[in-house]
């Protein structure tokens, strides 16, 4: 049983990069050392993929509600993929991996 929010967010961060692994994403996936205190050592996952991981594992969050309501309307052809707006915020694309 996972004790403490570090340690939740630690092994949610092994459990995504063997994700990319066994996806044949980046089979070298893996947590990034001192993930996030070291500044030359950028994002959570390390990985030769072209983006910069960032993982945040939370109790709640409002969008697996709007994920919800997507996927109720989405079929087996056109699954569900979120556009996400904030104000003064960038446009987010999600979708589930």
């Amino acid at each position: 049983m996972i004790k403490s929010p570090k340690d939740k967010g630690s092994q949610f961060e092994r459990d995504f990069s063997k994700m990319l692994q066994e996806a044949g994403l980046d089979k070298y996936a893996q947590r990034q050392p001192f993930s996030g205190a070291v500044g030359m050592l950028p994002g959570d996952i390390h990985t030769k993929l072209p983006f910069t991981f960032e993982l945040k594992h939370y109790k709640k969050m409002a969008i697996y509600k709007v994920l919800d309501q997507a996927r109720r309307s989405s079929t087996a052809s056109h699954p569900p993929c979120l556009v996400l707006k904030a104000n003064n915020r960038p446009v987010l694309v999600a979708m589930e991996f």
